[in-house]
């Protein structure tokens, strides 16, 4: 098939997109086009026939992609490729470009979608959207064939140059919501390329068939810096959060949070995180103390949810003596003992991994019921076409809509409203002209909340289903099927590869 039949065919195919594309700093500024789009483009390609062909050969019983270590490729060959690729003038180029090409050489398929992808990278802001397009054939393939990988691919335009790069994940868990009576699919990815590129988003929606995407490693940041910690009593835990809006948030809603993981999880997974709580939020208030002198020190601390990885706690002690009579320290004498101890303690309990995982397992549905929410929405309306709210303020913006009713889904959870309200408050309060501030102000015209600044009644679910059956003429609770994922490995934070 050729090029502009291929085109064509896209065109005529194409679903429903998320577009996010946004303005962030890097480097200075940086102008990002973000396009996570989902677009099904194998039959569209002839790169089917190929693939049915090689199986007849070598048996139809055998798939040509167990000869493919899928594991090396998207954790280290992918990354390494585009690495090398936006930096052509290091060397590594033909090397990486070499190492993959071999390793995908048993699957055509894989080896056309990534041939094609090289010539293009070349020219990454002009071929944007062809290389997307390619990056989701890529995964879209592997989900046929049963894989559990997947590819999201972006193009950054910088101050000093255009960047194609490639987030590789890998599913850990494939279930599915029940919303509006039918079945959302819902995938939970670890990312697994080592790249310091960071997760936006907990979750996010795409297309029906593709369902929604939960971000294991967002999860797992905001189980371990946020809830853990405010397992904990609040007598004697050190204050952590920035800014001291968080804070306040975190002490008002500390004893609903409590009651409702108290109630979710394992009581000895619970017991156990409440005794380390404390440790927890001490070795984050020293990692927050220590990055306030961002401004003359210039030090960030990369951390995973035990504390510490590898041979930092030896970094930061020798950072410590180093700048002993500095005004501005790097890390301090009593930051460094705040680091070791805690790492240490926290990285020697035994079974901490196991009740980090049912905390962890227990939020993750949170996320799922929130995205299954967005992906029936999508499909219950036209491409393009805002989401109806019949009972909305006629001032209420439209692009408010969508996260106004994936909140209500989640807030009228019994058990899990009340988390989900502060996850939806931290979101608002470190963005106040965000959708999540304008759903929680709409929200805060029923249910008391003075923008997160006072807790809601007790009777937060059954006032979230009044308004969800109000505003949007729905009554419908979402349903988390038996086989949801009652434990989650966590995911650990080291950064292997800088960009």
């Amino acid at each position: 098939m050729g090029t502009d039949a291929l085109d064509e065919t896209v065109r005529e195919r194409r679903t429903h997109r998320i577009w996010l594309g946004s303005v962030l700093a890097l480097l200075g500024v940086v102008a990002v086009l973000a396009l996570l789009w989902r677009s099904p483009l194998l039959d569209a390609l002839g790169w089917r026939y190929d693939i049915r062909a090689e199986r007849q050969m070598r048996g139809a019983a055998e798939s040509v992609l167990n000869d493919v270590d899928l594991a090396a490729v998207h954790a280290e060959l992918l990354p390494a490729w585009w690495l090398a690729a936006s930096r052509p003038g290091q060397g590594r180029s033909a090397t990486a470009a070499r190492e993959l090409t071999e390793a995908l050489t048993p699957d055509p398929t894989l080896s056309k979608i990534y041939d094609e992808m090289r010539g293009l990278v070349r020219d990454p802001w002009t071929n944007a959207t062809r290389l997307i397009e390619l990056s989701d054939a890529w995964s879209e393939y592997l989900d046929e064939q049963g894989m559990p990988w997947l590819i999201e691919a972006n193009v950054m335009r910088t101050a000093r140059d255009e960047l194609f790069y490639v987030k590789s994940y890998e599913v850990v868990a494939d279930t599915a919501i029940v919303v509006d009576g039918a079945p959302r699919r819902v995938r939970i990815v670890r990312r697994v390329d080592g790249t310091n590129l960071v997760e936006g988003f907990l979750g996010h929606a795409g297309t029906e068939d593709g369902g929604s995407l939960v971000a294991l490693d967002r999860l797992t940041e905001f189980v371990a810096d946020v809830l853990w910690p405010m397992l904990a009593d609040p007598a004697t835990v050190e204050p952590w959060g920035q800014p001291a809006v968080l804070r306040t948030v975190r002490n008002l809603y500390g004893d609903r949070v409590r009651a409702e993981v108290r109630a979710g999880i394992d009581p000895d997974s619970y017991a156990l995180l409440q005794r380390t709580a404390g440790s927890r939020a001490r070795f984050l208030a020293a990692v927050e103390s220590i990055e306030s002198r961002r401004h003359c020190s210039d030090v960030i601390i990369h951390h995973d949810w035990l504390g510490l990885p590898g041979d930092s706690v030896a970094w930061a002690i020798d950072v410590a003596r180093r700048d002993r009579r500095s005004p501005c320290p790097g890390v301090s004498e009593e930051e460094a003992t705040a680091l070791r101890e805690t790492t240490a303690e926290l990285g020697g309990k035994r079974g901490l991994e196991d009740a980090f995982g049912d905390l962890l397992a227990w939020y993750a549905r949170h996320t799922a019921i929130h995205e299954a929410r967005h992906v029936a929405d999508l499909a219950a309306r036209p491409e393009g076409a805002d989401l109806p709210c019949p009972g909305c303020p006629t001032d209420f913006p439209t692009w408010g809509r969508d996260e106004l009713s994936a909140y209500l889904a989640t807030f009228s959870t019994t058990e899990m409203a009340y988390a989900s309200l502060l996850q939806a408050c931290e979101a608002a309060l470190v963005s106040p002209s965000s959708a999540h501030m304008a759903a929680l102000d709409l929200i805060g015209m029923t249910v008391p909340l003075n923008g997160c600044q006072e807790l809601p009644p007790e009777q937060l679910t059954e006032l979230a289903r009044g308004l969800e059956q109000g505003l949007f003429a729905r009554t419908d609770r979402p349903v988390v099927p038996p086989g949801f994922p009652d434990r989650i490995q966590p995911t650990s934070g080291g950064h292997r590869r800088d960009r």
